[in-house]
């Protein structure tokens, strides 16, 4: 449901460190491309672009954590 997706994506926003929320912001929520970023940032555009990744990979391990805190205990299909 909706409403599910946007509890779950701001909990990952929630535990996610202040330099991912920054990246996060700037890449998905402004619409910043990478070289933007890059020049706000003072790095270069390949620091963001595996600072990104790195976050992004985070935020995958956290969402599929809490799928299997929920389904922990109940049988598969």
């Amino acid at each position: 449901a909706p409403a599910d997706r946007v509890q779950l994506a701001r909990e990952v926003l929630d535990r996610s460190s202040e330099r991912c929320r920054g990246l996060f912001r700037r890449y998905f929520f402004e619409d910043r491309n990478y070289d933007e970023i890059a020049r706000e940032l003072h790095v270069p555009v390949g620091t963001v672009k595996s600072r990104l990744f790195r976050c992004l990979r985070a935020a995958r391990q956290l969402i599929e954590d809490r799928e299997d805190a929920e389904t922990e205990g109940f049988p598969g299909p």
